[in-house]
C-alpha cells in the first residue's frame, strides 16, 4: 500500500516530465514557445483542441476580439488557454510535492525497522501499539501467501525484583512529603493535596485509598466542609505501588481541619496549578506526564496527529481547478471596461462627426482624420482607447479596399454597444441620402449622446459613493473611539 501511494506521487512529475519532453519534440506542430511548463501546456492545449473547441472558447475568442482587434485573435485565444493550463499544471506540481511531503511525515514515525525489530521504549516508558501485517513467503515464488492483521502491544523495558524493590523504597520515602502540596504539614491539611498517578523516573502506577471518603477523595480533593469536629479529623492515605507482578503499599496519616479563610478555586484554576505542579516536579526529567485524573474522573488530553497528504494533496488540486474555470472572470471584468470606456468616449465622437461632417468632410475622410488624430495622441503618451483602436481598424479596411458601406457594418458590429450601432446605421444611411440629411441627425445623435453621458457620470458617482459607505463608517467608528477613549478615562 505504502508503494502504491509513494507510486501515485512519483507518477505526477513523471508525467509532467514525459509531458514536457514531448511538447518539446512535437514544438513545431504545438506551436509553443518558450520553455518547461510551457512546452506541457501548448502540448496538452494541441491534444483538446483536437476533440474540439474548450467549452466557452467561442466567447473568450469574442473578447479577445473586442480587447485587442481582430487580427491575432485566434493566437491570444491559444496563449490565453495555454497560460491557464500551464497554472493548473502548476498547481497540479504543488499539490503533488506537498502530499508526498506530509506522507513522508506520517510515514516517519514508523515502529518496525528494516530488519524486522522493534525498539522498546525505556524503563517506565509507555507501550507501543504497533499494527502488523504478515505474509508467508514460499522458496521459490515472489508473492506473499497473507496471513491476516495483527495488534500488538509491546510493553517497555522491565526492571528486576531487586531494582524494583530498591526503587519502591526510594518513592515511598518521597511520598509523606510530596502528597502535601501548598499545605503547612500533614496535621494542618486543608488544600488539596497532590496525589500524582506516577512519577518521574519511575515505573510503577500510583493508586490511592482513602479511610475517609467524606473528607479526603483518591483525587486528592480535601473536603473540610463534612468535618464533623471543627478542630479536624484524622485521615489516613493509602499509596499503592504497581509494576506488575509486585505491589507496594504505604499509609500517610494527615489531618484535615478547616482553613482560616475559604478560597475555592474555580475548575479551571485547579487544574492550571495541577499542570503546573507537576511541570515544577518534572523539570529535571526529560518528560512531562500529564495528569490522568481531575475531581475523581479520568482526565484526558488529545493531540490530533494523522497523514493529511490526501486533503492537502486534494485542497490544492481542487484550487487548481477553480483558478483554471474562475480565470475568465478577468476577461469579463477587462470587456466590461472596455464598453464602460467606449460608452463613455462616444459623446465626443458623435461631436467630432457632426463637426467635421459640418466642415464640408466626407464620413471616409472624418475616419481618417480621426484615426490621426489618435495616433498623435498615443505618440504623445496618451492611454489606449478601445474606440480609438477601433476607428483605426476601419482605416485599415477602407485602404485595403474594403467598400464603405461594409465597412461602416463591420464597426458597429465590432463595437457591440447599442450607441454606435445605431451611429454606424446613420453612416450607412449617408450613402443613400446625403451629407444633409446626416448632419442633421448626427447633431440630434450629439446632443442626445451628451444627455446619456452626463446619466453615466450621475450613475458611476453614485456607486462610487456607495463603495465609500464603509472606510467612511470606519472613519467615524476610529473617531468616535478618540473622542470616547479619553472622555472615559478622564472621569476614572
Amino acid at each position: 500500500m505504502e508503494n502504491l501511494q509513494w507510486g501515485l506521487y512519483l507518477i505526477c512529475p513523471i508525467l509532467l516530465g514525459a509531458l514536457i519532453l514531448a511538447g518539446k519534440k512535437y514544438a513545431g506542430e504545438t506551436g509553443a514557445q518558450g520553455r518547461g511548463l510551457d512546452l506541457a501546456a501548448a502540448l496538452l492545449y494541441w491534444l483538446f483542441r483536437k476533440r474540439g473547441p474548450f467549452p466557452g472558447e467561442r466567447e473568450v475568442c469574442r473578447a479577445q476580439i473586442l480587447l485587442d482587434a481582430p487580427m491575432g485573435a485566434e493566437e491570444r485565444t491559444r496563449q490565453w488557454y495555454i497560460g491557464k493550463i500551464r497554472i493548473l499544471l502548476l498547481f497540479f506540481l504543488a499539490a503533488d510535492l506537498i502530499g508526498a511531503a506530509v506522507h513522508l511525515n506520517a510515514v516517519t514515525g514508523r515502529e518496525l525497522l528494516e530488519d524486522g525489530t522493534i525498539e522498546r521504549n525505556t524503563y517506565g516508558g509507555a507501550d507501543k501499539e504497533v499494527d502488523l501485517e504478515a505474509g508467508l513467503v514460499t522458496p521459490g515464488e515472489k508473492e506473499a501467501e497473507p496471513l491476516g492483521d495483527y495488534h500488538l502491544r509491546v510493553q517497555a523495558r522491565r526492571y528486576t525484583g531487586e531494582e524494583t524493590e530498591a526503587m519502591a523504597k526510594e518513592i515511598l520515602e518521597k511520598l509523606p512529603g510530596l502528597v502535601l502540596g501548598d499545605n503547612e504539614g500533614p496535621d494542618r491539611v486543608w488544600k488539596d493535596l497532590y496525589l500524582p498517578g506516577n512519577l518521574e523516573g519511575y515505573p510503577f502506577r500510583i493508586s490511592w485509598k482513602s479511610s475517609s471518603y467524606r473528607l479526603l477523595d483518591t483525587d486528592g480533593r480535601v473536603l473540610w466542609e463534612n468535618l464533623a469536629d471543627p478542630l479536624g479529623e484524622e485521615v489516613t492515605l493509602t499509596a499503592v505501588l504497581t509494576y506488575a507482578p509486585w505491589t507496594f503499599e504505604k499509609d500517610i496519616p494527615v489531618r484535615v481541619v478547616k482553613p482560616p479563610e475559604t478560597e475555592p478555586l474555580s475548575r479551571r484554576d485547579a487544574l492550571e496549578t495541577l499542570l503546573e505542579e507537576e511541570e515544577a516536579l518534572s523539570v529535571s526529567g526529560t518528560e512531562l506526564v500529564l495528569a490522568d485524573t481531575f475531581e475523581g474522573k479520568r482526565l484526558v488530553w488529545r493531540e490530533k496527529t494523522g497523514d493529511r497528504s490526501g486533503a492537502a494533496f486534494l485542497a490544492v488540486s481542487l484550487a487548481g481547478i477553480a483558478g483554471f474555470f474562475l480565470g475568465d472572470r478577468d476577461l469579463k471584468k477587462k470587456l466590461e471596461e472596455r464598453n464602460r470606456q467606449m460608452l463613455l468616449d462616444y459623446p465626443g465622437l458623435a461631436s467630432r462627426f457632426a463637426l467635421y461632417l459640418g466642415a464640408g468632410m466626407s464620413v471616409r475622410n472624418v475616419f481618417f482624420r480621426l484615426g490621426q488624430e489618435y495616433k498623435a495622441e498615443k505618440a504623445e503618451g496618451a492611454e489606449m482607447r478601445y474606440a480609438g483602436e477601433e476607428i483605426l481598424l476601419i482605416c485599415h479596411e477602407l485602404e485595403s479596399g474594403v467598400s464603405e458601406k461594409d465597412a461602416y457594418e463591420h464597426w458597429g458590429k465590432r463595437c457591440r454597444l447599442q450607441q454606435y450601432v445605431r451611429l454606424s446605421s446613420l453612416l450607412g444611411q449617408n450613402l443613400k441620402k446625403g451629407n444633409k440629411a446626416l448632419l442633421s441627425s448626427l447633431q440630434e445623435e450629439a446632443v442626445s449622446a451628451a444627455q446619456d453621458r452626463r446619466t453615466t457620470a450621475k450613475r458611476l458617482g453614485e456607486e462610487a459613493g456607495t463603495k465609500l459607505l464603509l472606510p467612511m463608517a470606519m472613519m467615524l467608528a476610529v473617531t468616535m473611539l478618540i473622542i470616547i477613549v479619553p472622555a472615559c478615562f478622564g472621569f476614572m
